[in-house]
């Protein structure tokens, strides 16, 4: 596995559930070491992640935060090349992750950072000069799992000045109870609150891009990141983007549903015809 890259996958089976061999995402690899993230949502994960998550704490439901005490045989095959691996490459990158589509996302952040910091001591290295990635999930405790990329992330300067991680949080529980009211009522008052008494300059951009809804800010997250409630507007993002970065193409990378990826397709399609000479180019990965 000395070839073994971040974005990359293997193709799995664990003879303990099954002679079946499943695809899945490696989220970090070294010569000696493969990591994956792997959410119990089928037959297949659900026996996996019980099997591996035997005596083992869990940072949410279905996912369990480090090895089983009770060994078990895996067969790997691979590693196997995909799109996210490209997103080192190119200078104005944006990418969005749903799901289980979260995984190369994680990876294709951690190997831009890894490209940044190389880029201190080895001008060689490519490196993109500006790159927003926007994971989306239902469930808040899964942003644990970027934990320490979110703030490795923030300790280094020129890392934190390329690479913008944007959390969104999809799932909100509707305002119809006492206490939901609420909820509701107070994150409306603390957003307004700390938008009156913050120096604009440190506003996080969703806000800059009209998004009221945002929890988390300060010392609560990793880094400081905050979650943003609701989907990302993406096409105002990705346009916005393009807009300040005229003299480059933009890079989109998608992994999510089938529908996630043709939206995806029509907005990069719609400002690449606005813009003409600029061109927003779309690299995929489905599931779903």
């Amino acid at each position: 596995w000395e070839r073994c890259q971040a974005g990359m996958y293997a193709r799995l089976c664990v003879p303990e559930i099954s002679q079946e061999w499943h695809d899945f995402t490696i989220s970090s690899g070294s010569e000696d070491t493969v990591s994956f993230i792997i959410e119990a949502v089928g037959d297949f994960t659900t026996k996996l992640v019980e099997l591996a998550g035997r005596d083992a704490p869990r940072v949410g439901p279905g996912v369990a935060s480090r090895a089983p005490s009770h060994p078990f045989r895996i067969c790997m095959d691979g590693p196997i090349t995909a799109p996210f691996q490209a997103c080192t490459s190119y200078p104005v990158v944006v990418a969005v992750g749903t799901g289980v589509g979260v995984t190369p996302l994680l990876s294709s952040m951690e190997s831009i950072t890894k490209s940044i910091e190389a880029t201190v001591t080895n001008l060689a290295v490519v490196a993109p000069r500006e790159a927003h990635f926007f994971w989306c999930t239902r469930n808040s405790a899964d942003f644990r799992l970027a934990a320490p990329l979110l703030a490795r992330i923030a300790q280094r300067d020129e890392v934190r000045e390329v690479l913008k991680p944007h959390l969104h949080l999809t799932r909100l529980p509707p305002a119809t109870t006492p206490e939901s009211i609420l909820w509701h009522e107070a994150v409306r008052r603390w957003n307004e609150t700390t938008r009156a008494n913050m120096d604009r300059s440190l506003w996080p951009s969703c806000w800059l891009t009209g998004c009221d809804m945002v929890i988390g800010l300060g010392d609560t997250i990793p880094g400081g990141v905050p979650i943003v409630l609701g989907r990302p507007k993406l096409a105002r993002e990705i346009r916005r983007l393009g807009k300040q970065n005229h003299d480059a193409d933009v890079h989109a990378f998608v992994c999510g549903n089938h529908q996630l990826v043709a939206d995806m397709k029509t907005i990069c399609d719609v400002c690449s015809k606005r813009d003409g000479r600029q061109k927003y180019v779309v690299h995929s990965e489905r599931f779903g």
